[in-house]
């Protein structure tokens, strides 16, 4: 099931490439929500393919983990993750981001993938798929609003 959300940014692709980027940036616009990332091992920050990570968020009164691995990374236009729970729990996550006159131009797109889930139960939670489906698609326009404010602030870094 895919999901897809775009937005534009007045402020230079290189800003918010940093927002999506650093986890510390991250954290600012995403809010508690995004959780802590934790890097499995030494990362090259200039080039992070290929990087494992544990993302911990609060949900409610427990805290849930993902396993990830940043599957394409072409700074400051491209960056693609893949986050999983379990064996049959899978997202692949991708953004990416165009300059346009005045700024930024970014698509944000969420991919579940169900193909490891037996076909009944892929066919038992068609509806329900698409109720969360809904939802999750307006977390995500939410979330591009979030990182669109804190770009155009113009308080990242003093840029």
């Amino acid at each position: 099931m895919l999901i897809e959300a775009s937005v534009e940014i007045l402020a230079p692709v290189e800003k918010v490439w940093r927002l999506i980027n650093d986890p510390a940036e991250r954290r600012r616009w995403i809010g508690p929500e995004g959780g802590e990332v934790e890097y499995l091992g030494a990362v090259d920050p200039t080039n992070k393919l290929g990087a494992r990570f544990k993302n911990r968020y609060q949900a409610g009164n427990r805290i849930v983990e993902f396993d990830g691995e940043v599957t394409e990374y072409r700074p400051p236009h491209f960056v693609g993750v893949r986050l999983w729970q379990g064996k049959f729990t899978a997202w692949q996550y991708e953004y990416a981001l165009a300059s346009i006159p005045g700024g930024t131009r970014l698509v944000c797109t969420r991919v579940m993938q169900t193909e490891k889930f037996p076909l009944l139960i892929r066919l038992i939670f068609v509806l329900p798929w698409l109720v969360v489906h809904r939802r999750d698609r307006k977390k995500m326009q939410q979330g591009l609003a979030k990182l669109k404010a804190a770009a155009e602030q113009g308080d990242i870094d003093g840029k």
